[in-house]
């Protein structure tokens, strides 16, 4: 009877040993390995991942450098064999082979042109703050700062090359935190911004949508025809051109090329006298060849609404469509006007423009008028005449009786 619990017991032991066996051997860890990818990373981060491979796997040290050998692609370990020439690769062992690969792969930077990058990073615009610190991590690698050092510029250069003036004026409030510290409400308020905006969205878009309509309108109504006017006879269906009193006289000046309702001398007549109040010399001509500018501070006019003149003119050989007035002291004009149609420096000035409230206005600069177009302007001022837009006075009531554009 002993005998046989005893041998029960011992098969019971064998079966033990066996499960443990067959238990151990079905936890092995099975580890597929990615072969270099030089697109991907660089030497060193795929010799880690090597470094673990084997460890999981436990790869015996003698095959270690075959297994490395394998783990190449055909474009690297044709590299290898023609660095260890006329050696081969089989022969040699793993410190060998991952020595020869990193001195040709990844040569040790210099340390001045990479702290010069690493300094002068700043955050991209859209790019979070996780992917900045990331990106810093890995530009002061090789720049050969000590542990202590490496968080004091790691902080310094983050903070001053963050784009979010919120964030900076959060930090700023701080006495000398340390790194850990300044990435924790850095990425507080990120994440808080971030949910701000989440919770704006519908009604921004809202917003986008009205304005996106608005516009589709205003774009109908510019495609709309303008309207037409004759200045031959104030006709709307018609351009002054095809008038049909291009050839009429009128029975108020007696000139050849409109009618009496659209005379401008008549025009002129109905209306109250202009009086000037003040007209005061502001810039000396600079040269002979320039043309003094006058300020005008402020006038009475009597004179009734009136649709204004537009001419076009021709400014730099590019075409420019400016509303004519006779009385003006200086043509003004926006300087993104000005630069589409010129390049030319502007000369600064001491003129001041009053508003009829009083309030001063100070240009940019100035562009004066040669006395080389005084011929041209003659010929405009001929032709204005001729089509009844203008008439001719003894003496103007104005400062300046007319205001060439250059």
């Amino acid at each position: 009877m002993e005998k046989h619990i005893a041998e029960l017991l011992k098969q019971n032991q064998e079966l033990i040993l066996a499960l443990q066996r067959t238990h151990g051997s079905s936890q092995k860890v099975t580890v597929q390995f990615e072969k270099f990818d030089e697109e991907n990373e660089n030497f060193d981060c795929f010799f880690e991942r090597f470094q673990t491979y084997l460890d999981v796997q436990n790869i015996p040290a003698d095959s270690r450098a075959k297994v490395f050998i394998s783990s190449l692609s055909a474009k690297l370990y044709q590299l290898l064999k023609n660095l260890l020439a006329p050696d081969l690769p089989s022969d040699q062992n793993l410190d060998k082979l991952k020595n020869v690969l990193k001195q040709h792969l990844t040569p040790k930077p210099l340390i001045i042109p990479s702290r010069h990058k690493f300094l002068n990073r700043k955050q991209n615009e859209g790019e979070s703050i996780n992917s900045y610190i990331a990106e810093l991590r890995a530009l002061a690698i090789n720049c050969d700062y000590d542990s202590n050092m490496l968080n004091i510029m790691l902080r310094d250069v983050f903070v001053s090359g963050l784009r979010d003036k919120a964030i900076l004026d959060r930090l700023f409030e701080e006495d000398n935190i340390d790194l850990e510290k300044t990435l924790q409400i850095t990425l507080a308020m990120e994440k808080a911004c971030k949910g701000a905006n989440d919770i704006m969205g519908q009604g921004i878009k809202a917003v986008y949508a009205g304005k996106k309509q608005m516009n589709k309108k205003s774009n109908f109504v510019s495609k709309q025809k303008k309207p037409l006017f004759c200045s031959r006879c104030t006709g709307t269906d018609h351009v002054k051109e095809k008038c049909r009193f291009i050839s009429s006289k009128c029975n108020f000046c007696s000139k050849i090329g409109h009618i009496q309702r659209a005379c401008f001398a008549a025009q002129k007549s109905k209306t109250k006298p202009v009086k000037q109040k003040q007209v005061s010399f502001n810039s000396k001509a600079e040269n002979k060849n320039e043309i003094p500018v006058f300020e005008l501070n402020s006038i009475d006019s009597g004179l009734h609404e009136q649709p204004p003149i537009m001419i076009n003119l021709k400014i730099e050989n590019k075409n420019c469509t400016m509303e004519l007035d006779t009385g003006g002291a200086v043509s003004v004009m926006s300087i993104n006007n000005f630069r589409k149609i010129s390049k030319k420096q502007i000369q600064p000035t001491s003129v001041v423009f009053k508003t009829y409230k009083g309030d001063s206005m100070i240009p940019m600069g100035v562009r004066t008028v040669p006395f080389a177009l005084k011929g041209r302007v003659e010929n405009e001022i001929d032709r204005l005449e001729k089509e009844g837009i203008i008439e001719k006075v003894e003496h103007s009531e104005w400062a300046t009786p007319v205001v060439p554009v250059a």
